[in-house]
């Protein structure tokens, strides 16, 4: 399954469960999560590598100058670490681009939509977004160009709090729809 997935929520909105959701029917042996909360222990493979050491793990080539990993689930969890508006990643851009022909299922974690970075977006497939503490001025106009985001924001922003309750509205949103 080649999907590249953006999940965008504050803290205890459910990002890491969903995630494990999105996760099962993998071959853990297939699954590269960069976890720095360590909150992914079933997919722990000793100690956490510094995030360059990861990246390059990932984009590894073969005597052909293709990528090695292939068919599996790569995940970073707070991705809002290493991956900035104003700085782009070659190697993350370059797992994101080749997803089709890697069958990778790639999941970026984010704790806001202000954090995603936009030039991102052309190489997802979905955004998943979940009540973050945006300023919906900013966030209009970041995303002005995707009104399918500020709109599903908006949604899920415009609900109401449930302290009884975790399970808070999630939208997804196709951005090849």
């Amino acid at each position: 399954m080649s999907k590249a997935i953006a999940i965008v929520g504050r803290t205890k909105t459910g990002k890491t469960t969903l995630t494990k959701e999105l996760l099962q029917g993998f071959d853990k042996s297939r699954v590269f999560v960069y976890d720095v909360n360590n909150e992914y222990k079933e997919f722990r493979r000793g100690a956490l590598p510094k995030f360059s050491d990861f990246l390059n793990n990932l984009t590894r080539k073969d005597a052909r100058g293709e990528l090695v990993t292939r068919k599996s689930a790569l995940v970073f969890e707070e991705a809002t670490i290493f991956l900035r508006h104003n700085t782009q990643s070659e190697q993350i851009t370059e797992l994101l681009t080749t997803k089709r022909h890697t069958e990778n299922f790639i999941i970026l974690n984010f704790h806001s939509l202000r954090k995603l970075p936009v030039y991102i977006l052309d190489m997802l497939d979905y955004v998943i977004i979940k009540k973050t503490n945006d300023n919906p001025k900013f966030i209009e106009q970041k995303f002005g160009d995707w009104s399918d985001i500020f709109e599903a924001w908006q949604q899920v922003n415009n609900q109401q709090d449930d302290v009884n309750n975790d399970n808070y509205k999630t939208e997804w949103v196709d951005l090849y729809d």
